[in-house]
């Protein structure tokens, strides 16, 4: 079966999952070189901020319903709207509604790295996140 090209691209910005022979403390980050491949075509293509931005949703919540094991691809799709957000400024009137979805969806969860990286989305400074030293 086809994916969509937002949805392969979406899909791309996670990294595979750890193996269960090395635990990780730390959240797991987006593939960087993915997430930009995926800003630069939500730039270029605003009519399709609102899927990939649907898509984003639907992850999230699929994650926060999956209890602690989803935390990480909560923490994920989080910082891939991050990215999005700051690419895409000017359209972000078409996507909002859904980033404060995701917004709500990190605070309710019970890790504290996920909460700040929802909180860093809405703050003032949201450029400045940055994972904290273990």
């Amino acid at each position: 079966m086809f994916s969509k090209n937002h949805q392969t691209l979406i899909k791309d910005c996670y990294p595979p999952p750890p193996s269960s022979s090395s635990p990780s403390a730390e959240l797991a980050q987006p593939v960087s070189n993915a997430t930009s491949k995926l800003c630069f075509y939500a730039a270029g293509r605003p009519k399709k901020i609102p899927k990939v931005a649907l898509v984003l949703v639907q992850r999230a919540q699929s994650e926060a319903n999956s209890g602690a094991k989803g935390q990480s691809g909560l923490g994920v799709t989080i910082l891939i709207l991050k990215e999005l957000v700051s690419e895409c400024r000017a359209e972000v009137g078409c996507f909002a509604q859904e980033a404060l979805e995701v917004v709500g969806l990190g605070l309710q969860s019970q890790s504290l790295e996920v909460k700040a990286r929802a909180a860093s989305l809405v703050s003032k400074r949201a450029g400045s996140y940055h994972s904290p030293v273990h």
